[in-house]
């Protein structure tokens, strides 16, 4: 890859990353539609009575209720890569606009996916409650335990550090290069963080706490200094959540009555 110099060379009209170019209000206006969707998200919430951890599983609701709460979760540690996204392609209207849509397509088609889930679940828990309960806490321990590996490791340090997104940036012009550029980001995104997501469904994907847990360490471990050490310090506490699950169905939201109810 080449260096940060040679990239910003290749900037048209600049002279390096930043060159001339206010990065602020990027990050100010995608962390006030973060704040915007978590707005939208408490009062859907409230007005479906789901905030206790349900999620309705009718395939539009789930899916839209899903994008809201990603796109409350994620934009926040979004914000400082749309503001290194814009200091090396410029500061011209629709670049961090592109790349959030882009970002929000992906974790958009990981909702499909998350409602699967939820709907197998919801008929596991009827059909047969203690295989519904041993599957969730394995599940728990098996994102604790993702966040301990390689992988994670790998996917974590591009989010940390996402100088991928200027070489796309200079390599590949065209009309959709902010998107394209978004749908790369949330690719290693999806893999930093989707343990994490599957394991705020299990545990109550529309719990307000469970979701500010969530969004306090999915944007520390991309942010803070101390990230990585966050990161398996999470790993630990969910490897010991999926045995209390194990022990106690109740720890998790999907295996209560209440989201069996609005599940089905």
């Amino acid at each position: 890859m080449p260096s940060r110099a040679a990239i910003a060379a290749e900037r048209p009209g600049g002279t390096g990353p930043g060159s001339g170019v206010r990065t602020a209000p990027v990050v100010t206006a995608v962390l006030a539609a973060a704040g915007l969707f978590w707005v939208a998200v408490v009062v859907i919430g409230r007005g479906t009575g789901a905030m206790t951890g349900g999620m309705p599983t009718s395939a539009g609701a789930f899916v839209g209720t899903w994008t809201l709460m990603m796109a409350a979760m994620m934009l926040p540690a979004l914000a400082p890569v749309a503001a290194m996204y814009v200091s090396f392609v410029g500061e011209r209207r629709g670049h961090a606009a592109g790349l959030v849509a882009g970002y929000l397509i992906c974790w958009a088609l990981v909702g499909i996916v998350a409602l699967l889930l939820v709907r197998g679940i919801s008929r596991l828990v009827v059909d047969s409650p203690d295989t519904a309960r041993v599957l969730v806490g394995a599940s728990l321990i098996a994102c604790g335990v993702y966040q301990l590996t390689p992988l994670k490791d790998a996917c974590l340090a591009h989010c940390r550090s996402p100088l991928g997104l200027a070489f796309h940036a200079v390599r590949r012009p065209g009309r959709f290069r902010d998107v394209r550029a978004g749908i790369t980001h949330a690719g290693w995104c999806i893999g930093c963080c989707g343990p994490l997501m599957l394991a705020l469904v299990l545990l109550g994907a529309m719990s307000l706490g469970w979701m500010i847990a969530f969004t306090a360490v999915l944007s520390l471990e991309k942010v803070w200094r101390h990230g990585p050490r966050l990161a398996r310090a999470a790993g630990a506490a969910l490897v010991a959540l999926g045995i209390g699950v194990l022990i106690d169905p109740s720890l998790a939201g999907i295996l209560t009555p209440e989201t069996m109810e609005m599940a089905m």
